[in-house]
């Protein structure tokens, strides 16, 4: 596996994007709100938390609110799809 890399996805501040091995997430702040498993569809919260973080994710999925994910299936999808992957 290659090594975990980091690095801004907006020209703000608290947007970060974690790459480790196939597994790309994105934070705002200290939450994760999206990943993507390789070239597989791109999960996005649908987070009402701060309007940042409504920005952060339009800038993640171009503004495509409609698919974005509650908590519930966002979870599930990362148990699913990610916890497999990445194993502490």
């Amino acid at each position: 596996m290659d090594l975990p890399t980091i690095d801004a996805y907006g020209s703000g501040p608290n947007t970060s994007r974690v790459q480790i091995g196939p597994v790309t997430v994105w934070f705002s702040y200290e939450t994760p709100v999206a990943f993507r498993i390789g070239e597989g569809p791109q999960r996005v919260l649908n987070y009402t938390g701060s309007s940042t973080t409504y920005n952060h994710l339009n800038l993640i999925d171009g503004g495509k609110r409609g698919a974005r994910l509650s908590q519930e299936e966002f979870q599930k999808l990362w148990d699913k799809e990610v916890s497999v992957r990445v194993k502490p």
